[in-house]
C-alpha cells in the first residue's frame, strides 16, 4: 500500500522530492514544494494517532510548550541532528524529552 501511495505523490507537483524509506517502520518521507515543508506518511500504523492525541491534549495544558519544541526543532534541523534514520533524535522523542 505504501508503494502505491509512493507512486501516486510522485506525479503531484505540490512535492519536490519522495524518499521511501524501508526499515523497522516503513515510511515516505516527503518534501513540500509550498514552504519547504518536510513529513513523513506509513500505513497500518496505529500508535501515530494515539501519539498525536496525546501531544494535543498536552500542549493543550502548556501553552508555552509548542514554541520551546519548535526552537529546539529548528536547532536539531540546522545542524542535521533532526533525521531519526540516522540515529538522530525525531519529533516525538524531542517531545519526550522536553515534556
Amino acid at each position: 500500500m505504501l508503494k502505491a501511495v509512493n507512486n501516486r505523490l510522485r506525479d503531484e507537483p505540490k512535492f519536490t522530492r519522495l524518499d521511501f524509506r524501508r526499515g523497522k517502520v516503513p515510511i515516505i518521507n516527503v518534501f513540500s514544494s509550498r514552504g519547504g515543508q518536510q513529513f513523513d506518511i506509513s500505513v497500518n500504523k496505529r500508535d501515530g494517532l494515539r501519539q498525536l492525541l496525546e501531544i494535543q491534549r498536552m500542549i493543550g495544558g502548556v501553552p508555552e510548550f509548542k514554541y520551546i519544541f519548535m526552537v529546539l526543532k529548528c536547532m536539531l534541523k540546522i545542524r542535521g541532528y533532526s533525521e531519526t534514520y540516522h540515529g538522530y533524535i525525531g519529533s516525538y522523542l524531542l517531545f519526550c524529552m522536553v515534556f
